[in-house]
């Protein structure tokens, strides 16, 4: 695909005879605008954000129809994004959980009722990212970051934080915002202004890129 698409660009046709010359190399010509390329898209970068939007309708919506069928077959007792690939799971599966684990860094958590986020495994806190626990006390891999929330009030428990991170982290956590409506906890993606997926931001991660301020151009 991405051959055809060069010789088009060039001007060339099906004719093998037919060859012009390339003036900018295909990996320049697949580079941002704002750094001198076409912004074409490599289809195998595309590919692979285009399966990362599958991935993330499961994260998002873990009970629509694929969501719940996966969860049934291979993880019913965790969550996506903990999930591990079997020897003998199928080919659909596979290319998920490769992809998955691919944009997984690009995936943090906005606290809400605090019953799903994994305080040890997920992207929760703001520049901190996921929490390291103390030292002197093993933590609980049941433990959720609900544990840590005082529902009579919605507040942070103090003492449980200060049982379980040192005091950097306590006080990085204790700025995050409680809601009083206690809604569940919202998935947000790193490379969007609103927090929500695009197949765009998605190329860009991948690619290893931030979007580009126009003002560079």
């Amino acid at each position: 695909m991405d051959s055809h698409l060069y010789q088009f660009w060039w001007g060339e046709t099906l004719d093998p005879k037919d060859r012009k010359l390339h003036l900018l190399g295909w990996n320049a010509s697949c580079s941002l605008k704002s750094e001198g390329g076409l912004g074409f898209r490599k289809s195998e970068l595309n590919n692979l954000a285009m399966l990362a939007r599958n991935a993330w309708k499961i994260i998002e919506n873990p009970n629509f129809l694929l969501g719940t069928v996966l969860k049934a077959r291979y993880f019913p007792k965790t969550d996506f994004l903990n999930t591990t690939c079997p020897d003998n799971c199928s080919w659909t599966w596979r290319c998920l959980h490769t992809i998955k684990e691919m944009i997984k860094p690009f995936i943090s958590w906005i606290v809400g009722d605090g019953k799903f986020i994994d305080p040890w495994c997920d992207k929760w806190i703001p520049t901190l990212g996921s929490a390291t626990p103390n030292p002197l006390v093993p933590p609980d891999p049941s433990v959720k970051v609900s544990y840590f929330i005082d529902d009579s009030i919605r507040s942070w428990n103090l003492v449980k934080l200060n049982t379980h991170f040192d005091d950097a982290f306590v006080q990085k956590i204790i700025t995050i915002p409680l809601s009083q409506l206690c809604n569940p906890d919202r998935s947000a993606w790193e490379f969007s202004k609103n927090d929500s997926f695009s197949s765009k931001s998605a190329y860009l991660g991948l690619r290893g890129s931030g979007p580009s301020p126009s003002n560079k151009l």
